[in-house]
């Protein structure tokens, strides 16, 4: 995993805390008193990891309106869905702060904020007094609210993987110990704070049987990239989703439940698999892309010549580093390279230099779709591209994907229901696909080169099917 064994010393009332895949080193406590004890277990396998959302963010793209409009879209259709809930999550906004409509919501009773770049937790989320759980890994935050005693129905908290200053200077002890219903604190990965010194400071202010995780070791790294994984296995096909959405399937397609304190991300994966693997493989469903009309057809064979004699970069200079493809080329559609700034004035000077092949491919969704040609914000120009299970979380729809070349295999994989997955035809055809949910490319031999057509500025459409034929 490229770093030591990580420690972690976790609270409970119990004499024993079962967590699958833990070596347990304990230190009892008096249960005849109701006190605490104290539980040091070290974990390999861990997948919690410090600053995960943060460290490969670039300030400038905060400064640019269309991927602030991207994440304002996405914000807005995820809380015009949860209207009326009292549930929200959040994950992977881009968010520096939480927005006041959500500080407005007083019914909320669970909210997730995880994998963002909060800086702070306003006094505003205090009023929120019905909440019962509330994660906020994975962010930038240095201090708990002096006043968090006030979430007097507070059952869950997760403040994991932040920037915590020392004990004295982040964490509000006496205010957690009013926190009578709390049950499951995380400050695990927070690299400032001292295991040992904190475990004795909580043991003696958590309520009786609240477990609580700390640690004081670097956690292990993320997980693979898109394009380590082998996409011909189930568990390739299943990393893209987020650890409680395969916590929730677990749940409802198999009936087997877990609980965060006790069963991680590898110990879901485990269950998971082994479930499937007693159900049989999921099926599979095959749809082809649209043929273009035969008048647009000779610009299938002249754009496949245009790709064929574009230099793709390498190495350090290639486009999205993390799949697996020998090119990969974006350009953006030209009104949103006019905004003056040096990023735009690039962007429109790559598109000059691929015109050509622009023009080609506009013309050819055009022929298909004529009211989506209008609308796209972007195409990807890849050589080679193949496997690299993963959601296109900017995405505010689906797009269309195009494949030229000389080869077999290469289709469009997507999942589109827990227990199928469609397969969708794109050699000389352009189909369909909703990226928001996992997909991957068909191995293939051959000479495969790829146009994809994508949106992530306007109305978000909410997601229906994964393919449409």
């Amino acid at each position: 995993m490229g770093c030591g064994p990580c420690w972690a010393a976790v609270v409970t009332s119990c004499s024993r805390f079962a967590v699958t895949g833990l070596t347990v080193r304990q230190k009892q406590g008096d249960s005849r008193t109701g006190h605490q004890s104290v539980e040091l277990v070290e974990q390999d396998g861990l997948r919690l990891t410090a600053e995960e959302a943060c460290k490969n963010y670039d300030p400038a793209r905060y400064l640019d309106p269309a991927h602030v409009a991207r994440i304002e879209h996405r914000l807005q259709a995820t809380l015009a869905e949860t209207i009326s809930s009292t549930e929200l999550e959040l994950p992977s906004f881009d968010l520096f702060s939480i927005p006041d409509v959500v500080l407005q919501r007083h019914t909320l009773t669970r909210l997730v904020l995880n994998r963002n770049c909060l800086l702070e937790l306003p006094h505003e989320i205090l009023s929120l007094a019905s909440l019962e759980w509330l994660d906020v890994s994975r962010n930038r935050l240095k201090e708990i609210p002096t006043a968090i005693g006030k979430l007097i129905n507070l059952q869950h908290f997760s403040i994991a993987s932040n920037h915590l200053r020392p004990m004295q200077r982040s964490i509000p002890l006496e205010e957690l110990a009013k926190l009578r219903s709390l049950n499951h604190l995380d400050v695990r990965w927070n690299r400032k704070l001292d295991s040992n010194a904190l475990a004795d400071a909580l043991v003696a202010r958590v309520p009786a049987g609240c477990t609580v995780l700390v640690s004081t070791s670097r956690p292990p790294p993320s997980q693979t990239h898109a394009g380590d994984r082998d996409a011909t296995l189930l568990r390739s096909q299943l990393e893209p989703w987020s650890t409680p959405t395969l916590r929730r399937r677990l749940a409802v397609e198999f009936g087997i439940n877990t609980e965060p304190e006790h069963a991680d991300r590898e110990a879901v994966f485990e269950l998971l698999l082994e479930a499937y693997a007693a159900r049989g493989p999921r099926s599979v469903r095959r749809l082809c892309g649209i043929a273009p009309p035969t008048p647009a057809r000779p610009l299938l064979a002249a754009l496949l010549n245009e790709l064929r004699h574009t230099t793709f970069p390498q190495g350090a200079q290639r486009e999205r580093q993390t799949v697996q493809a020998e090119g990969y080329i974006i350009l953006q559609r030209p009104a949103e390279s006019h905004n003056g700034s040096q990023k735009a004035r690039l962007a429109a000077a790559k598109l000059k230099q691929h015109a050509r092949a622009w023009e080609l491919a506009h013309a050819l969704l055009k022929s298909v779709d004529p009211d989506y040609a209008e609308l796209y914000s972007a195409i990807a120009m890849t050589k080679q591209f193949v496997g690299s299970p993963h959601i296109d979380t900017e995405n505010i729809g689906p797009f269309y994907g195009l494949a030229l070349g000389n080869f077999d295999g290469g289709q469009i994989c997507v999942e589109s229901t827990p227990f199928e997955v469609v397969e969708m035809d794109t050699h000389n055809r352009i189909g369909k696909i909703d990226g928001r949910f996992p997909h991957w490319v068909a191995p293939h031999t051959g000479e495969r080169y790829s146009v994809i057509y994508y949106q992530t500025a306007g109305t978000v459409m909410p997601k229906s099917a994964a393919a449409f034929s």
